[in-house]
């Protein structure tokens, strides 16, 4: 019987060896708190109890007792205990399964009504522990914690899991107990291992690997590595981010493969007209395939002339798609009339043309904007004319052609004198020109040098070559800028000169039309099919 008791007793001072205990960190008054008044309660001699509140970390069930004894039930709060003590009490005795039964010498005399404050703790039950590792740098985790690298560690008495962790060995996994016999861990020896080939591919490729957040490459690629557990990361721009635990072992393949998953998608517009403005969430992209991540986005095509279309669309990850845009043009309508009905007109847009006929004419499906009319008819002034057609409006235009008047016989002197095949005639400048008849048709001798129209007006001389190709009204030049140069080649003009109403030629004459030219080379021996032709006609013989 005596063994046995000796037995037992050792088995209560170890168990209280490993056991928590309290600790009581402040014992104060609550000058303001009236819990007590509020919610009295009396003790076995009828004399209203004070309150204690006790703050704690540690979670319950607990037994309180004192040496009044306690009033009532002890309330349980989350981190908050009340309980109702005696006037003058002097102990609390405080108990709970693991922990070592305090008792508790209260150093304020509570009094009747007050509120009283303690605050409850875990006292410190841990001891230095030496854990000399075999290498000496080896991570050491207790119960799942990492505490470091070092030897030394304040480690809480009683069992724990001790796990040692070192790249390129083989964890080592202990059962140990904390005591003050034991906190010395030696001969802690962890097995060397060899580094085995790796193998990360990825669809598509070069996504940047990183293991333990340390950059080993893009993919695919083949590395050595211990066996051992890794954190794996593959990022690739505009694919979603891989994010793995691997376990690389002695034996097996080691190789992973992986298929990224676009962030992004395709978005593909069919737009007409083709060079019709885009702009995405206000933004202008020329491209008509573009990479958007997912989400809302307002789609914006327009052009001048054209009715817009503006649309939102939702981008989807990883799924393309294609949005097709048809304008539609503004156009108006134009009723021409012209005399001769035999006239040829010519509707330009700036420098392009638009539109070619003959006679009067009704026009539908016009885009708007400004427009030019040449007019031309043969033994008629040529005429330009400019219109702007509105959207959804008719423009009206009626032109009559001036006609031309030809020197194709003898005319009166007050422009020159022409008699039997040769002749004068003088501009406005007062410039005088020898003339001759080729069959019934006068001509000039001499290139023209004029510097006004028929009107006085003055044509504006321009020498630059840029201002002279940008110009879009008559303009004149000399050869070489040289007004001497006039004598032996005349004068140089463009076209807006030439076909000016204030009239280029002297009074009397005009610019010789196609029909003009045609008079004459059919006199001069060209056929009638030949003078039809474009471009260079007959020969240079003759």
């Amino acid at each position: 019987m005596k063994l046995f008791r000796f037995a037992v007793m050792i088995f209560l001072s170890l168990s209280a060896l490993l056991a928590d205990e309290f600790l009581v960190k402040s014992f104060e008054l609550i000058g303001n708190d009236l819990t007590a008044r509020r919610h009295e309660k009396k003790d076995i001699n009828e004399i209203p109890c004070a309150v204690l509140k006790i703050r704690t970390d540690i979670t319950g069930p607990f037994l309180i007792e004192t040496n009044l004894g306690v009033t009532g039930n002890v309330e349980y709060k989350k981190g908050e205990l009340v309980v109702y003590i005696s006037e003058n009490e002097r102990q609390i005795r405080i108990a709970r399964e693991g922990f070592i039964k305090m008792t508790y010498d209260i150093p304020i005399r509570p009094e009747r009504w007050n509120t009283y404050q303690m605050v409850l703790t875990r006292k410190d039950n841990s001891l230095p522990v030496v854990i000399n590792s075999i290498p000496a740098d080896a991570e050491k985790y207790i119960d799942g914690k990492l505490l470091g690298t070092e030897k030394l560690y304040n480690v809480e008495r009683g069992k724990h899991t001790l796990l040692l962790k070192k790249a390129g060995y083989k964890d080592l996994e202990r059962q140990i107990t904390v005591s003050e016999e034991n906190k010395y861990l030696e001969n802690l020896r962890m097995t060397e291992l060899e580094p085995v080939m790796v193998t990360l591919r990825s669809e598509p490729n070069e996504a940047d690997i990183f293991i333990n957040n340390v950059n080993e490459g893009k993919t695919n690629k083949q590395l050595f590595k211990f066996p051992g557990d890794y954190d794996l990361r593959l990022m690739k721009s505009k694919y979603e981010t891989i994010e793995q635990r691997i376990t690389v072992t002695e034996s097996g393949s080691n190789s992973w493969n992986f298929k990224l998953e676009k962030t992004t998608a395709m978005l593909t517009l069919n737009i007409t007209p083709a060079d019709a403005e885009v702009l995405i969430n206000g933004e202008a992209k020329k491209s008509r395939t573009i990479e958007l991540a997912p989400g809302r986005y307002r789609i914006e095509v327009k052009k001048p002339g054209w009715h817009g279309e503006t649309r939102t669309i939702e981008i989807k990850k990883g799924r393309d798609r294609s949005e097709s845009f048809i304008l539609k043009q503004k156009t108006g309508k134009l009723q021409f009339v012209v005399e001769p009905m035999e006239a040829k007109v010519v509707m330009k847009s700036g420098a392009s043309q638009f539109a070619t006929w003959s006679g009067s004419a009704y026009k539908k499906d016009i885009p708007i904007g400004d427009y030019t009319l040449e007019l031309s008819a043969s033994g008629y002034e040529s005429q330009s004319k400019t219109i702007s057609i509105s959207e959804k409006q008719t423009a009206t235009l009626n032109v009559s052609l001036k006609k031309a008047v030809v020197a194709e016989s003898r005319v009166n002197g007050e422009s020159g004198s022409q008699t039997g095949t040769t002749g004068t005639v003088t501009d406005i400048d007062g410039n005088v020109y020898r003339t001759v008849k080729i069959g019934n048709q006068w001509w000039m001798a001499e290139n023209l040098k004029v510097s006004k129209y028929r009107d006085g007006t003055a044509i504006p001389n321009v020498t630059d070559n840029s201002q002279w190709t940008k110009r879009s009204t008559g303009a004149m030049c000399w050869y070489d800028n040289k007004q001497s140069n006039g004598n032996k080649y005349g004068a140089l003009y463009n076209w807006y000169a030439v076909n000016d109403r204030r009239g280029l030629a002297p009074q009397g004459w005009r610019v010789p039309t196609d029909e003009d030219w045609k008079k004459l080379e059919i006199y001069l021996g060209m056929t009638q099919s030949q003078s039809n032709g474009t471009g260079w006609r007959g020969s240079d013989q003759g």
